[in-house]
């Protein structure tokens, strides 16, 4: 709800540019695809507006007909999705985007799984213990039966 007030309060000016950065994050997914249903009505009524968005969730940022694809503050490559994705060979924007990264479609190379890392501090309790936890959002569910 947060994310939908800022996003309204930027349009009431009726801009020419909105720039979103990570509009999505931390919002749950029945609210996500409707902020981007949202955001593809408002650029269909207002094709001259630009809109910027900075986002970590490769399926949102093949809604947009260009992408920059940038990792530590460098530029790995500017194109359309399609493009981007006959560059490397790959079918989803996601997968160009590890492609980039000079990995596979398993993650960079140089990344160490998950299962393998040491860096996690295990004296005291855990920071968040749930169990068979389920979140509904009307007919659509989130989550079930999830434990951790």
């Amino acid at each position: 709800m947060k994310q939908k007030l800022g996003l309204c309060a930027a349009l009431i000016h009726d801009p020419d540019f909105l720039l979103l950065d990570e509009p999505t994050t931390g919002v749950d997914p029945l609210s996500r695809r409707q902020f981007w249903d949202l955001i593809d009505t408002i650029r269909k009524d207002r094709p001259d507006m630009s809109v910027l968005v900075s986002t970590a969730y490769m399926e949102e940022a093949d809604r947009f007909e260009h992408l920059i694809a940038v990792n530590e503050g460098r530029l790995l490559a500017e194109a359309s999705p399609a493009d981007l994705m006959a560059q490397t060979k790959t079918e989803t924007v996601g997968a160009a985007y590890v492609a980039l990264l000079g990995g596979t479609a398993s993650g960079p190379q140089s990344a160490e799984p998950a299962a393998a890392r040491t860096d996690t501090a295990t004296d005291g309790p855990p920071a968040i213990k749930a169990t068979g936890l389920t979140k509904r959002f009307g007919d659509f569910t989130a989550v079930e039966a999830v434990s951790f």
